[in-house]
């Protein structure tokens, strides 16, 4: 079991080396110049990532269907980890987003009633959604 843990960065090392290198640029380069919210990309890329690297651990492999299946239930767990991972962060922002609004829509609102109250500004009211 050590010998995984300090030789399991090696598997990167496959003959998909060169297609591994490529998608990780291409990730970095993607979000170097862009501005939007990247959760789901980055669970993609380690996706596609992770993939490559077990497609050139397989080609290391002896090919046992038990070793094989070993491969594969683990690869689709550490996915289903993964993008569970990345939904929870997607909801969460999505909610923390949600209290700010709320706090800036209360303090607005006070803001508002002060004018008003001292006949500063008068505001037409918006409907509520």
């Amino acid at each position: 079991m050590i010998d995984d843990l300090v030789f399991g960065p090696a598997i990167l090392l496959s003959k998909l080396f060169l297609l591994n290198l490529i998608v990780v640029l291409g990730g970095l380069g993607w979000f170097i110049r862009t501005e939007r919210d990247l959760a789901w990309f980055w669970g993609a890329l380690v996706s596609v990532f992770s993939l490559l690297g077990v497609l050139g651990w397989i080609s290391n492999l002896g090919f046992t269907i038990w070793s094989l299946v070993a491969v594969w239930v683990s690869y689709l767990v550490m996915i289903t980890a993964v993008l569970s991972a990345v939904a929870f962060v997607v909801v969460w922002r999505r909610n923390r987003w949600a209290g700010e609004i709320a706090m800036l829509q209360a303090e607005n609102a006070q803001r508002r009633a002060e004018l008003e109250s001292r006949g500063i500004a008068t505001f037409d009211r918006q409907p509520e959604d």
